[in-house]
């Protein structure tokens, strides 16, 4: 039964992760050759204090980082994260 408890926990996590979209143009972190969009997602994670599940936020930024880089996919658009813990432990 635990075992599906941690299950249901994951499947939940997922859930809990409210992402927003919206465009913005921003000229910090770019250089000038670069002409794509912002585009940022925010991202609420929970378990702060579980060994696994505190790394959402970092595989969830190598997720994005992948994205970016693929040719074909979100051209002229640059996804960023916004990220916070949710205090749900």
């Amino acid at each position: 039964m635990e075992a599906r408890g941690v299950s249901l926990l994951c499947g939940a996590q997922v859930l809990l992760i409210v992402v927003c979209l919206f465009a913005t143009v921003t000229s910090s972190g770019r250089s000038e050759t670069d002409a794509r969009v912002d585009v940022h997602i925010g991202g609420l994670f929970a378990f702060k204090r579980s060994p696994i599940l505190a790394l959402q936020p970092e595989v969830a930024q190598t997720a994005l980082d992948h994205v970016n880089s693929l040719a074909g996919i979100l051209d002229g658009y640059r996804l960023e994260m916004r990220w916070n813990w949710t205090g749900v432990s």
